[in-house]
């Protein structure tokens, strides 16, 4: 079974169901590929692909929308026994953070916050910025700062104490996470039951299966 991702959900969350799922099945062997660049199963030999976006682009491929990545502000233990928690949204004006994608040093993060009718926007500022949310886990994990980021890749961390969550009434929109393979008339066994092991991982961190099979 070959399985393509981006470098950030590979290097995270996808390395324990793999690991969980050759340990079910003895008998497939699971080989991953990790890369930010498009790629044609097809053409590659790609049997299915986890692939996070807003929307898909129209292809020929079969796609499963598993959930939407929710994304929180965590920060370590270590920046939080130093610097303490900001009790508001406003109060980030006086922490670190770890921005994804920043323009000019700036970043705009949108809260939709427990108990309110209209999401929050916040401009925040940080020295640390990048575009790959492997690296900010990792930013987080040396104490550089709070970051935005999903909570499907730094789930275990915070599990084991190494991460805590921020603001914990405030959390984010992201992308939605899809299950793609290629059309066929019957769906290869070894593909429906990897299929079936990611959206139970996935429902045990929290993201639920929010749509239906459909071609994309």
């Amino acid at each position: 079974l070959r399985v393509m991702t981006a470098n950030d959900i590979g290097a995270t969350f996808l390395g324990e169901v793999v690991a969980g799922f050759a340990l079910r099945y003895p008998n497939v062997e699971v080989e991953t590929l990790l890369t930010q660049r498009t790629v044609n199963l097809v053409e590659e030999g790609v049997d299915v692909a986890l692939r996070a976006a807003a929307k898909l682009p129209d292809s020929s491929l079969i796609a499963r929308k598993i959930g939407d990545l929710e994304q929180e502000l965590y920060a370590s233990l270590d920046y939080v026994k130093a610097h303490g928690l900001p009790a508001t949204v406003d109060a980030l004006d006086d922490h670190a953070c770890v921005l994804f994608r920043p323009r000019e040093g700036y970043a705009t993060w949108t809260f939709h916050t427990h108990g309110a009718r209209t999401d929050q926007t916040k401009k925040v500022r940080g020295r640390i910025g990048t575009d790959d949310f492997s690296f900010m886990r990792s930013a987080l994990l040396a104490g550089a700062g709070i970051g935005l980021i999903p909570r499907i890749v730094v789930a275990r961390d915070v599990e084991a104490g190494r991460l805590v969550r921020v603001l914990p009434q405030c959390a984010s929109r992201g992308a939605a996470l899809f299950f793609v393979h290629a059309p066929a008339p019957v769906i290869p066994a070894k593909i429906a039951l990897f299929r079936d092991f990611v959206v139970d991982a996935c429902a045990r961190l929290g993201v639920t299966n929010a749509g239906l099979t459909h071609e994309v």
